[in-house]
This record gives C-alpha cells, structure tokens and sequence, in this order.
C-alpha cells in the first residue's frame, strides 16, 4: 500500500511540475555538430552533471533536441520524460584527447539562434570548434 501510495505522489507532483512549466513559452531548437574529424560536446546541467554526445564525423553530425525560454534567456536539454534541465556551458574537442583541451564555447548563441544552432569543428583540434554564422 505504502509504494502505491508513494508511486502516485511522485506521478501526480511531476504531472502537476509539468503542468505548471508548461511548453508555450519555450521554443524548441535543434543543436547540430559537424566536424571534419572526430569531435563530441558535452553539455553541462546543473555545474555537477553533463550530457555527452555521441562522437560527431565527417559527413554523420549529431542533433540534440533543446528549449530556449525566451523571455528568461533559460536554455535546456529536454529529456525523454520532458524535464527540462537547464544548460550551463557547452564545450566540445577531439573526441580521442582529454577534456582538459576542450573549447568552451557560450551559450548566449542559442538564445538568438532561432530553430536551428550549429556548432562546427573543421579539424578535430578544440580551438577550431565555434558557432556558425
């Protein structure tokens, strides 16, 4: 009885979250990386917790779904229950070297990208990962 009754606390606090946050106000953007060589992005949630991506080649991008709340500037990465954790920093670099060589880049870019943000890296080297125009 106990966990039926804990399962539909938790069930109705995240329905009644999801209620309240709501989606009209936040705008769904398509994160895109490209490289010529081999090259990863982790976003980084909550200054203790990042999402990897899944290594970026010549030819095979890879897309992350996010949200940008306009009128807060909050930009985050919408998971498949539909949390929105929100987006602190982004850096990306060679997918074989370690992190410590990674670019940062800022994520004030997302914010006034539209639909679509790209971030490219022409060689597989961090100081060649940026926003495209």
């Amino acid at each position: 009885m106990n966990r039926i009754v804990g399962a539909l606390i938790i069930f109705l606090s995240q329905t009644c979250f999801a209620m309240a946050d709501g989606d009209a106000d936040w705008l769904r953007i398509q994160l895109r990386i490209e490289t010529s060589g081999k090259v990863a992005c982790a976003l980084t949630l909550a200054h203790w917790y990042e999402y990897m991506t899944n290594p970026a080649e010549l030819g095979k991008p890879v897309h992350v779904p996010l949200r940008v709340r306009m009128k807060t500037g909050e930009v985050a990465l919408e998971n498949t229950l539909g949390d929105k954790m929100l987006l602190e920093r982004v850096s990306c670099g060679d997918a074989t070297q370690t992190r410590r060589l990674w670019h940062f880049l800022p994520i004030d870019k997302l914010r006034h990208s539209g639909n679509n943000a790209v971030i490219r890296c022409d060689e597989a080297s961090p100081s060649t990962c940026r926003w495209a125009q």
